[in-house]
């Protein structure tokens, strides 16, 4: 499974955000999403950039005089705190003051522009990482429950049967998200 990245930005910074997301994405773990390029046109702006932000494990606000400044960001940044998706800014500029919702999220700042640039690619490989390392986990505990409950006269084998579908439910749900 993918660790899908949601990249909220404006579009006066298209350019650091296309460098960083393309970064990001030689991590093979790595999914990014950037709404410019993936929104075709007639598609409902609003609806695809939530279902994006659900599906994601970070969403990365790349804060800068530009963002603080745009409408949009700030709906993203909405999106996110009600979709439950961690936040993680970037500060660009010392000079710009991050919003209050950021009050207790900890900035990538103080750099330069690649500083930041690597700080959140280690950020993002490092919960990429973690994501792995917890699927891997569930597979050997679904297999562990697998061994112990076997047999259709076991009386166990009522409590096996809904862990596994439990499991496999779970997976299903992951796989969607994909």
């Amino acid at each position: 499974m993918a660790y899908k990245v949601f990249l909220s930005h404006s579009h006066k910074d298209t350019a650091f955000s296309k460098n960083l997301a393309s970064s990001l994405a030689l991590n093979k773990y790595t999914r990014v999403y950037r709404a410019d390029d993936k929104l075709e046109a007639g598609n409902k702006i609003t609806t695809k950039v939530l279902e994006e932000i659900k599906r994601s494990d970070l969403a990365i606000v790349i804060w800068t005089k530009n963002s603080s400044a745009s409408n949009w960001v700030n709906v993203e940044i909405g999106m996110a705190i009600a979709a439950k998706v961690p936040l993680l800014p970037l500060l660009l500029d010392k000079r710009v003051k991050l919003p209050a919702f950021f009050a207790d999220v900890k900035a990538v700042t103080g750099l330069g522009v690649s500083g930041v640039m690597n700080q959140s690619k280690r950020i993002v490989e490092r919960r990429a990482r973690k994501k792995q390392a917890s699927e891997i986990s569930l597979g050997k505990k679904r297999s562990r429950i697998s061994q112990n409950y076997d047999e259709s006269n076991d009386p166990g084998y009522e409590d096996y049967q809904d862990a596994l579908r439990e499991s496999r439910e779970a997976e299903e749900h992951e796989d969607y998200l994909d």
